[in-house]
């Protein structure tokens, strides 16, 4: 008698630990995917230059965070959290590669363009090192943040141009929605400023 109480209490138990995971799985909020329209044309000229018929590779280095679709935010410079319910279709690595790719094909500046991650003999390299694509939260406002390095670099290991994009823009709306939309505009902004800077 007392070897099947036990097992009715055992199965009580089982029952009850099953409608508690149950329970807290429907109460879990569902994830959200965020994306940047990044499909739409760019107001670009047909930028001749002394690279039409040269090829480039994309190379884009960033932090272990970034190189993942973790969606990033702050409230200070010196901690960063991790949304658990909401993230990026793609890692932000590969939304600023596909971004370059896509605008240096449209715009002509190269015959051939091609992503990598490792440098390829006979081709120019545009080499990106991000490091900042988040949202900042002060008391009173909210930011959307894209900040890395870039140089272009001849196939025999010169340098021909360096500098950094720094976007820091004011967020209408306090979400990841907004900070998407803010975000594919400072690409977008990013990518036509490279551009100029490499046909001058």
């Amino acid at each position: 008698m007392e070897k099947k109480t036990k097992l009715i209490l055992i199965y009580l138990s089982i029952i009850v630990f099953s409608i508690s995971l149950l329970m807290s799985a429907c109460t879990m909020p569902q994830t959200k995917i965020y994306s940047l329209d990044l499909n739409y044309p760019y107001n670009e000229k047909d930028l001749k230059s002394k690279f039409s018929e040269k090829a480039v590779t994309i190379i884009v280095n960033a932090p272990r965070h970034l190189s993942q679709p973790y969606i990033v935010y702050r409230t200070s410079p010196y901690e960063m959290e991790i949304s658990k319910y909401s993230k990026w279709e793609a890692s932000p690595q590969e939304i600023i590669k596909k971004a370059m790719k896509d605008y240096l094909s449209s715009s002509r500046i190269f015959k051939e363009v091609k992503t990598s991650y490792t440098f390829q003999e006979g081709y120019y390299t545009l080499e990106i090192d991000l490091k900042k694509f988040e949202r900042f939260d002060s008391e009173n406002k909210s930011y959307g943040e894209l900040l890395f390095d870039y140089i272009l670099i001849s196939p025999e290991g010169n340098e021909i141009v360096c500098s950094t994009i720094n976007k820091r823009m004011e967020l209408q709306e306090k979400s990841f929605l907004g900070l998407a939309k803010i975000l594919t505009n400072a690409i977008k902004e990013a990518s036509i400023e490279i551009g100029d800077k490499i046909v001058k």
